[in-house]
């Protein structure tokens, strides 16, 4: 026998292919006991590392985005376990549900929103053993939504859209549900998913208003803007909002009043940050969070960005560039906590951080033949049913 053979029997696909179907089973069966046994470790590890918030430590704005860009999870698996860890303080027995295997990790989170003190026991044991669909069914069933509102409608036609180009040979893309699906679909709202390394389709539903101001606006572009490009319609309608929005919030602008703001420097010390100072900040640290951890990782939050005292303005810190940073609203809490305690703070700020439950959604680019993706057309509009507009933008 020669040594690659001798390699490739050493291999753990080939130990297992040797095992009989009695062991084969059977070591199935203690690996799920392990994994169940490995998924409560981690599950109390992080609870606790969120209890602690000490991902604000690792530079980090929330426990999430900590376990998806350090830990490496995937979104959808970081927000069962932090929402399964946060219930488990409240409610115990979910974790000994997971670790014994009564209870897998989706359905735990399923039954997250409705656990209260009074039926926390009876529902997580009316859950045992039971797949996604029957929880579902469990929670519908229990937990009754309103019905649907009765309601007869004229089917929509099936779409002809305007201002669209479809490239030769590319298939065509339905933009509105088939008329054999359920009339009650709800139409996807938002997506944004990548045709490539520098192009995304942008999908979402507009009202009449929206609708009418784009063509206004292609109205007032002329000749200038091809009329089906309504990526560059949008491109310059987001640029004059950044800069407006850029300009209230920071005070960026491309014409300081030089003198105006130089003489708000010089008037008495205020916690209002002047107008110039937080311009010089807001460029010098890029619109990102200043924080940088121990091991000198930068928080890389760029949302709901706040002005922060280095020398906290309670104790004589001035509203000048060199003692004021970017800080995102949880390292500017952090930072607080170092200030005056954590203690003094606790009226302020709740004992819990909960943190918005996102929407997870994968979209999936559809392939010709010939191995090229084929998105949608371009650029198009079409009309969907109670005075929305359908748009997909290709950028």
């Amino acid at each position: 026998m020669s040594a690659d053979d001798n390699k490739r029997n050493d291999t753990p696909v080939f130990c297992v292919q040797q095992l009989s179907n009695r062991d084969l089973l059977g070591k199935l069966h203690e690996l799920l006991r392990e994994e169940h046994a490995l998924e409560i470790e981690l599950l109390m590890h992080i609870g606790e590392v969120d209890r602690r918030r000490l991902y604000r430590d690792r530079a980090f704005s929330s426990m999430f985005r900590y376990c998806v860009d350090e830990l490496h999870l995937s979104e959808s698996v970081a927000y069962k376990r932090i929402a399964v860890a946060r219930a488990a303080r409240v409610h115990p027995v979910l974790l000994e549900k997971v670790q014994n295997g009564e209870l897998h990790l989706t359905g735990a989170c399923l039954l997250v929103p409705h656990l209260t003190e009074k039926n926390a026991h009876e529902l997580i044991a009316a859950a045992k053993h039971q797949s996604k669909r029957a929880i579902e069914k469990l929670l519908a069933d229990r937990f009754v939504r309103p019905d649907i509102p009765a309601r007869v409608r004229k089917l929509p036609a099936p779409p002809v859209a305007s201002f669209q180009h479809t490239p030769v040979g590319a298939p065509s893309v339905p933009l509105m549900p088939h008329a054999d699906e359920d009339a009650t679909t709800p139409v996807r709202r938002n997506e944004v998913a990548p045709l490539g390394s520098e192009r995304y389709k942008v999908v979402f539903t507009a009202d009449a208003q929206l609708r009418a101001k784009l063509q206004k606006a292609q109205d007032l572009l002329g000749p200038t803007v091809p009329r089906g490009d309504l990526a560059t319609v949008f491109s310059k309608a987001l640029d004059l909002l950044i800069s407006d929005l850029e300009n209230k919030k920071h005070g960026v602008t491309s014409r300081p009043h030089t003198r105006r703001e130089e003489a708000s420097k010089g008037k008495k010390a205020s916690r209002t940050i002047p107008r110039p100072v937080r311009r010089e900040v807001y460029e010098r640290d890029g619109g990102q969070c200043a924080f940088v951890s121990d091991d000198g990782r930068r928080c890389e939050e760029r949302s709901g960005i706040e002005y922060h005292h280095r020398v906290p303005f309670g104790r004589g810190g001035a509203s000048i560039v060199e003692n004021v940073e970017l800080r995102c609203k949880s390292h500017n809490q952090l930072a607080a906590e170092h200030d005056y305690g954590g203690a003094s703070l606790s009226r302020y700020w709740p004992s819990s951080v909960r943190e918005v439950r996102l929407d997870y959604r994968v979209s999936e680019v559809r392939s010709t033949g010939s191995g090229g993706s084929a998105g949608p057309p371009p650029h198009e509009v079409a009309s969907v049913p109670s005075g929305g507009a359908h748009f997909a933008v290709r950028a």
